[in-house]
């Protein structure tokens, strides 16, 4: 719904999917701030849209549980945003973002769990967020077991066994 031509909307959107700023962006195509925002916005709803549809039934064994600290929209916006990948084939599961917190983690592996084709032999692991250990018998029905890696990190492995 964007006054704009396909090839400046493309134009715009490799842009920002090259990791350049809204200014940047701005700069670069000569199109409105509010314009490409609006854009952005309808690009994250399309790319939420197919990963819903493509990312279903996935055979993943094991999944790596982590989150990360950055900033939306301005600096002073810090986030979390945790991930669950598959690690042999490097496929993001899920993503969640929000508060470091116990509801971020059990949104995350609800909904890795939905994604999953066979959850009861999964090994899970994090870089030891008490969060995941918590949810994990709530959401796999299972009980985990953690082992702990020689080193700063706690790594926690989590099995559906």
């Amino acid at each position: 719904n964007t006054k704009i031509s396909e090839s400046q909307a493309v134009q715009i959107a490799d842009c920002l999917s090259d990791k350049n700023s809204l200014k940047g962006t701005v700069r670069i195509t000569k199109a409105n701030k509010s314009t490409i925002k609006r854009l952005r916005r309808e690009i994250g709803k399309q790319a939420k849209g197919v990963h819903n549809a493509l990312v279903k039934n996935v055979k993943a064994k094991v999944v790596e549980f982590d989150e990360r600290y950055g900033f939306a929209v301005r600096k002073d916006q810090a986030v979390w945003e945790g991930t669950a990948i598959d690690p042999i084939s490097k496929l993001t599961i899920s993503l969640c973002v929000g508060n470091r917190d116990e509801f971020m983690a059990q949104r995350l592996m609800e909904d890795v769990q939905q994604r999953l084709k066979d959850p009861s032999d999964l090994l899970a692991v994090s870089d030891g967020f008490i969060s995941y250990q918590t949810n994990f018998a709530q959401i796999y029905g299972r009980k985990y077991s953690s082992k702990n890696k020689q080193g700063k990190k706690t790594t926690i492995i989590i099995t559906a066994n």
